[in-house]
């Protein structure tokens, strides 16, 4: 890079290298503006479409920046013709040796033995000139396996044009043009080769690396399907899902380093890690001797490959956003920039069916063209390359460093030697479709307030100043606790500390915490036996483990029930009173007056009076609330017999002019005669027994929805009359109930 240029003064004697100088600066700057600063490659456009009914290529309008900063930019064109090309030989008569090197553009050089074969497509319209060789016709055998690539040709013209009397027009000038070529797919590679090389890094994104890893999945424990009664049981599982997975972990983890390394290599040196910081098979030993130091926190371990699979899957997610590059290698493609294969490009199918027949033989699969993304980027294209400076790709670079050495410090971290000896916390978390830097640090990792890990664990947090979001146990201060204030964010608790110790003990924490900081959750203790198979003594202590887990489930199952049933009894309270009353006003309805016709005596209509108000009279009032609980007493402990309420409140009627006549009294009567007659038919009956200027037919329309609807209440007052759980199981079966 020239790092001066000329400054004239009045009266000086200019020379062809002051003009150069300037222009060669002034040029220079403009080119290290776009590919330092603004990005390399095809920025838009420049899509190639094959069309192999005519035998023509379509190059969309679009345009792209050299690694060199130059900038090509194309029309739209159809091309269908070609000719074999050669690079130019410069014109001028002062050409040096070193301008003869440059315009031989060594990216088309294959060693020593000259250019790589290469053909110009012309367009349709094109004419040779003579002398010039006459192009051949594009044909599906010639392009196939080619690729389209443009070329930014450079020449050295000479001005010079003298004549008899006068020579003062001398001088060169170079001349740029844009050409369509065509190379095979074999000398491309090569090319890409060669550029990685210079780059120092992958440079064909349809086959970098990363196209080959994938995330990582675990299994479920899943305790059901693989009948997990005993601890025994459950460690097995769990080292049976570590040796399914850790192979892919450690190849995940390898490979994803090689493909990345050109990202990572500054926090792994290379004379501290030769092959990257997992390339010792025995990364994981720490791990495993935590495991047989403390086989009862084995559970812990389970969490901790789970982390070590989703730290390294939002590696890769992230991984993959992150394009740009700072000062990319100017000698990549200098003057070239590559399109793509010759392919036809795909277009929504047009389906014309017709007729009904012909759309009854129409098959849907056929409406497929190979149209929208697919998994990976075209192949043999210079993908543009932004600078840093755009999209949040300097802090995507650095967040993806973090997330690696995130992975990297969760293997080293794992430590359960102490969790036995700490507190019980309740610590706010995420759960859900939420990555691994959202949620709260495991217990299980050792760390200390702004090392390494803590600032790692969630990058965003970090850079935001919102470190302090970052919960953990260790971090959490029960004087201070963040569950005491609105963390709306975090939908999962992390309740860590109870290992080690009693369940009374866990549960009488966890309930006074719960209380304190107002929270909302319930604690399903589950057991787990000890019992090893053809071992004796340890079945006889799962035996007396199993007891006294029961019991302490029992006290805890009872604790629960009795709230529960104190709830119980207020509902079924209110609802008796509620059935009362209706069997209160439903039995004082007199039979007699209900079925005789209606008379034609007009009365005034009497004062409107607020809906609400008379509802409340006619309930509230016909009925003692101290009465109803009273009654509910001497009917639950027997077993209830339908019409006992109807007759109890008949018994005490006084306000009906002929209490035989009311409608309780009859229910009483014939809700249980021994005849095989229903209820409606018995209603009939009776209506024949009301006089002879009583019509039963439309006596009993009018009887019988009372004395139905008294039935119905009667059948809900049984129900509701059942005794609480407590009462209605004997003491004695407890122990047999929680044995089922």
């Amino acid at each position: 890079m020239d790092t001066s240029f000329p400054v004239f003064k009045s009266g000086q004697v200019l020379t062809s290298k002051h003009l150069n100088d300037l222009v060669t600066y002034l040029e220079e700057q403009d080119r290290l503006t776009r590919n330092k600063i603004i990005g390399v490659g095809v920025a838009c456009g420049l899509e190639v479409d094959y069309e192999p009914a005519p035998n023509r290529i379509r190059i969309s309008q679009g345009c792209a920046v050299t690694s060199e900063g130059y900038v090509i930019a194309q029309d739209a064109c159809v091309l269908n013709q070609f000719r074999e090309y050669t690079l130019p030989v410069p014109n001028a008569e002062e050409a040096t040796e070193g301008m003869t090197e440059a315009i031989a553009y060594p990216p088309f050089m294959i060693g020593s033995g000259g250019q790589i074969p290469l053909w110009e497509l012309l367009p349709t319209d094109h004419v040779p000139v003579p002398g010039e060789p006459k192009p051949s016709r594009l044909n599906a055998t010639f392009v196939s396996n080619k690729i389209v690539m443009l070329f930014l040709e450079c020449n050295l013209e000479s001005l010079k044009n003298c004549d008899i009397n006068d020579c003062s027009d001398k001088g060169e000038r170079v001349k740029f043009t844009l050409r369509k070529l065509l190379v095979s797919k074999d000398d491309a590679r090569v090319m890409l080769k060669q550029e990685g090389q210079l780059a120092q890094k992958p440079v064909d994104r349809h086959n970098h690396p990363r196209q080959n890893l994938s995330e990582l999945q675990i299994e479920k424990i899943n305790p059901a399907a693989h009948s997990i009664d005993t601890f025994s049981e459950l460690f097995g599982r769990i080292s049976t899902i570590n040796a399914n997975v850790a192979p892919q972990i450690l190849k995940g983890l390898q490979e994803s380093y090689h493909a990345y390394r050109y990202m990572l290599e500054p926090m792994y040196p290379a004379t501290k890690f030769p092959n990257g910081p997992f390339a010792d098979p025995q990364i994981f030993s720490h791990a495993m001797i935590q495991v047989r130091q403390n086989v009862f926190l084995v559970q812990y371990f389970y969490d901790f490959i789970r982390d070590v699979v989703e730290s390294y899957n939002e590696f890769l997610r992230e991984a993959q956003c992150v394009e740009a590059e700072c000062c990319p290698e100017a000698d990549r493609f200098p003057k070239h920039v590559f399109l793509g294969e010759v392919r036809p490009r795909g277009t929504a199918p047009v389906v014309k069916i017709g007729s009904i027949a012909a759309g009854s033989a129409f098959n849907p699969l056929t409406a497929n063209a190979e149209v929208g993304p697919h998994e990976r980027p075209t192949a043999f294209r210079h993908h543009f390359i932004p600078s840093p400076l755009f999209d949040g790709q300097r802090e995507r670079l650095k967040k993806v460093q973090a997330l690696h050495y995130r992975t990297y410090l969760l293997i080293l971290r794992y430590q359960t030697d102490d969790l036995f000896n700490e507190d019980i916390r309740i610590t706010p978390s995420v759960d859900g479709n939420y990555s691994l830097s959202d949620q709260a640090i495991p217990y299980y990792y050792t760390f200390k307030p702004l090392d390494d890990l803590h600032r790692n664990w969630s990058f965003d947090k970090t850079v935001k100043n919102r470190l302090g979001k970052v919960f953990s146990h260790q971090l959490t201060n029960p004087k201070n606790h963040p569950l005491k204030f609105n963390v709306s964010d975090q939908n999962f608790y992390r309740v860590e500390g109870v290992a080690g110790k009693s369940l009374g003990q866990v549960m009488r924490e966890l309930r006074n915490q719960k209380r304190e900081l107002g929270l909302s959750f319930a604690v399903e203790p589950v057991y787990v036996g000890l019992t090893e198979k053809d071992d004796l003594s340890s079945q006889t202590f799962n035996q007396e483990a199993k007891d006294r887990a029961r019991k302490a489930l029992l006290t805890l199952l009872l604790c629960r029930m009795r709230d529960l049933d104190v709830i119980f009894l207020v509902l079924i309270a209110a609802l008796f009173y509620y059935l009362l009353s209706i069997v209160s006003l439903l039995s004082k309805v007199n039979t007699k007056r209900l079925a005789q016709p209606p008379t034609k005596t007009v009365k005034p209509a009497p004062a409107a009076k607020p809906a609400t108000k008379a509802f409340v009279n006619t309930i509230a009032f016909r009925v003692n609330r101290r009465d109803s609980e009273m009654l509910l007493k001497q009917i639950r402990p027997v077993q209830y017999t339908k019409g006992t309420v109807t007759a109890t409140v008949t018994a005490t009627i006084t306000t009906v002019s002929n209490p035989q006549e009311s409608i309780g009294r009859l229910y009483a009567q014939i809700k249980d005669a021994p005849t095989s007659e229903n209820l409606f038919d018995r209603t009939l009956q009776f209506s024949k027994t009301l006089g002879a200027n009583v019509n039963p037919n439309v006596a009993v329309q009018k009887i019988y929805p009372t004395v139905s609807l008294l039935d119905k209440t009667e059948e809900l007052i049984e129900v509701a009359s059942v005794a609480s759980w407590q009462n209605s199981i004997p003491r004695s079966s407890w122990p047999n109930m929680m044995a089922l």
